[in-house]
């Protein structure tokens, strides 16, 4: 079946540089870092739109449905973070179901799914007409949260997951915190049963357990830490795997904040430095860090905690040794610029 004009656009809007970017594997540049904290409210990190949707390749009620909400989501792609699930119902021979039965009718328990299709905004269900009403999104933009989740990945066949979960304010004590991470597929080209020709963030693998990873509450300037690895099977196109994360309190469902692996990308010119020349280690370390950086330039380093604050500044030529023992324990960013660009990289002081 060929993709009609419309859905070619659509695809096409929502392709915003994704292949060149994931094939890059640069994450955490120092200017969307900054603007994810300088942006907003020193205390406030984005609360991103976070949807948990349930369709079925063979469910014909799906083909109507679904394309409006692609529609909204290719509009705001800075600000939603959208997954695909494929429940048994109401048909066990949808394809993507099949790939993942399990881990799919895992996720549509809690929710107590018994049809398709069916949209989940943070935790709550949304609607039973549109999937996801104007006035429904409106009001979801904007919010802030006490957390922020950052997702970074390397590699391409091999990758390697870091998650960092960090607090900007106390997190409400009592409540059953879970880590859940998975790897999604951004656009999958199939001709379903029930005319959907484009498929997307299709769920593929959770990397944490089922119902997530439960961690300690945690206080302002604190840090969760998670790593996992992944194989990308020849089934999927390592050019649209990428990793997601959110954070929900197990009891309620509620999704507290989310991230993805898309979020913060370094400049998009052909030009880019590839964050690869510079070796950075041990990482992480209790006091000396050192920083190779493969070829002799100028370099400008700069250390950023968690809050978005600078808390050290110097310059190095090649070969350069950080002394870290005066800062507190916790996540850091380091941002390296010099006449190629500025790359950033995730330390961790113990």
């Amino acid at each position: 079946m060929k993709i009609t004009q419309s859905e070619h656009k659509r695809v096409q809007s929502v392709n915003y540089s994704h292949k060149y970017q994931i094939m890059n594997r640069i994450f955490l540049s120092s200017l969307l870092f900054v603007f994810l904290f300088s942006n907003l409210d020193a205390q406030s990190p984005k609360r991103y739109v976070f949807l948990e949707h349930f369709t079925n390749t063979v469910c014909g009620i799906c083909a109507s449905k679904n394309p409006p909400l692609f529609d909204k989501i290719a509009d705001h792609p800075n600000d939603i973070h959208h997954i695909s699930i494929h429940p048994p119902v109401p048909y066990t021979t949808c394809e993507f179901y099949n790939e993942n039965t399990f881990e799919n009718e895992a996720l549509a328990i809690p929710y107590g799914i018994s049809g398709t299709p069916q949209l989940y905004l943070w935790g709550d269900y949304v609607s039973s007409g549109a999937l996801l009403p104007d006035a429904t999104l409106e009001g979801a933009l904007g919010q802030t949260s006490p957390i922020n989740v950052l997702v970074t990945e390397s590699g391409t066949t091999q990758r390697v997951i870091n998650v960092s979960v960090n607090a900007f304010e106390n997190m409400l004590n009592g409540n059953d915190y879970r880590l859940n991470v998975a790897m999604v597929e951004r656009i999958v080209n199939y001709n379903a049963p029930n005319g959907e020709s484009v498929h997307h963030n299709v769920f593929r693998k959770l990397l944490t357990a089922v119902g997530g990873v439960p961690f300690e509450t945690l206080m302002t300037g604190d840090s969760y830490n998670f790593n996992s690895t992944f194989e990308v099977s020849t089934n999927f196109d390592e050019n649209e795997i990428y990793a997601i994360a959110w954070v929900n309190i197990f009891e309620s469902k509620e999704v507290v904040n989310s991230g993805s692996s898309l979020d913060v990308l370094i400049n998009s010119n052909e030009n880019k430095w590839n964050d690869d020349h510079v070796t950075i280690f041990p990482n992480p370390t209790s006091d000396r860090l050192n920083i190779d950086f493969g070829t002799p330039n100028n370099y400008d380093i700069e250390i950023v905690d968690i809050k978005g604050s600078i808390v050290m500044r110097l310059n190095g030529l090649h070969h350069t040794a950080v002394d870290l023992s005066a800062l507190e324990s916790g996540v850091y960013f380091i941002n390296i610029t010099s006449t190629k660009g500025t790359i950033t990289k995730k330390i961790t002081k113990l």
